[in-house]
Order: structure tokens, then C-alpha cells, then sequence
């Protein structure tokens, strides 16, 4: 018997247009720390004067050694770096219109997100509490290829909220795990992201009565089969 599977996903009428906030080779402010700073956590705040910090575009890091994560490079920092600390502004002409935001971040070996002071995003290697200018992540390779492959997430509604109309600062530190060759970090901010199939329908865990059936679409989102 042939089984034809068809999969039908179905977006509420009306959603708003992707748009792309900061992403690889977006400009950005960047601090290199191979020091204490003296900042806290004061510097992920939109307030906060950036005005003296260095001007870079992502991926931001280095690579000690010849790797190919040294394609993700576009601002080269010292070896010494024990974190670096990054702010990136974006404008967004009307923030009651944006329906969601989805963060992604290709890293290397920890990292962490704030909108506008409000934390976003944390990744696995990263101890739990406020994290200091030489927190020491657990290792985390980035995806050391010639484009950026990100973890995403969607951002929680305290972040959504977080976002303003006008001018608007994401927050990005880069931690370096103990005695690493390498620091990177790529991050992206997308606002009502496409929807669309990245993987699928296939058949997985079959049995002689039942057989599980998966896909993966590119956001949460409600769909069916048929």
C-alpha cells in the first residue's frame, strides 16, 4: 500500500512582515575585557553611554588558531579576552505592531541577551546568577563554518514587551571558557519570523500498530496533517 502524507500549515490571516534587526555583519558597539570593567550588568540597560566603545560589525571574536570559524569573523579581538561585551541599537517604527521575536546566537563559549536591559536569552554553558565581566563558561563550539548556523529561540513575553517604538539596544556578551583557543559570537534578532518547513514529514519509532510521525517547522507553530 502506498501511504501519500501532505502537510498543511495553516498562519493565522493577517501576520505582520519578517524583519531582520541585527544579524551577521550588523554594525555594533563592543567592549574587549581582559579586565574588570567596573560595569556590572549596567552596560545591557538602553540608557547606558556607549559613546567610547569600539565599533565593530558581528561575528566579533577571534580564532588563535587556523579554523574555520575564523569565516565567522569580521571583528578581530585580543586573544586575552576573557569576555566581550556588545550593544547593538536598531529603531523600530511601531512597537505594538511586532507579534513576536525570535534570538538566535552562533557562540563560542557562552552567551547572553538583554533587550533593553530585560534578559532574553541565556545558553546552557552559562553559570546561573548575574554574570560578571569573568564568568567561566562550560565549552561550547560555534558552528565554525562559512555561515552562521544559530540556536533560536523565541524571545519570552517579558522581552517582547521590553521593545519600544524609536531607538532600541540589544545586549550581547561573549564569555571564553578557561585556557579556550577561541572566542566567538554572532548573534540574531528577527521580528514575526517567516514561517516555513525545515524538515519533514517523515516516519520515526514505527511499531506492528502505530508509527510516530514528525516535522519541524522554522517557529511554533499550530499544524496538521492530512
Amino acid at each position: 500500500m502506498l501511504l501519500t502524507l501532505w502537510l498543511g500549515i495553516f498562519v493565522a490571516a493577517g501576520a505582520a512582515a519578517e524583519t531582520v534587526y541585527v544579524e551577521m555583519d550588523s554594525s555594533t558597539q563592543y567592549r574587549i575585557n581582559t579586565t574588570d570593567p567596573g560595569l556590572g550588568t549596567t552596560w545591557t540597560t538602553a540608557g547606558f553611554d556607549d559613546v567610547t566603545w569600539a565599533t565593530g560589525t558581528f561575528g566579533v571574536g577571534y580564532e588563535s588558531v587556523p579554523l574555520p570559524a575564523e569565516d565567522l569573523l569580521r571583528t578581530v579581538v585580543s586573544v586575552n579576552s576573557k569576555s566581550v561585551y556588545t550593544r547593538t541599537h536598531f529603531n523600530v517604527t511601531d512597537a505594538g505592531a511586532v507579534q513576536g521575536l525570535h534570538f538566535g546566537c552562533d557562540y563560542d563559549d557562552g552567551c547572553v541577551a538583554w533587550l533593553n536591559g530585560v534578559e532574553i536569552y541565556r545558553s546552557t554553558s552559562m553559570p546561573a546568577g548575574s554574570p560578571d565581566w569573568n564568568s567561566v563558561p562550560t565549552e561550547h563550539e560555534s558552528s565554525n563554518g562559512d555561515f552562521p548556523v544559530y540556536e533560536i529561540v523565541e524571545v519570552p513575553t517579558a522581552g517582547l514587551n521590553a521593545l519600544v517604538t524609536g531607538d532600541n539596544v540589544l545586549a550581547v556578551g561573549v564569555w571564553n571558557a578557561a585556557q579556550d583557543d577561541d572566542l566567538i559570537l554572532v548573534p540574531l534578532l528577527v521580528a514575526d519570523r517567516a514561517l516555513s518547513l525545515v524538515r519533514g514529514p517523515y516516519l520515526q519509532q514505527g511499531t506492528d500498530t502505530t508509527v510516530t510521525l514528525r516535522w519541524r517547522t522554522s517557529i511554533p507553530t499550530p499544524s496538521e496533517v492530512s
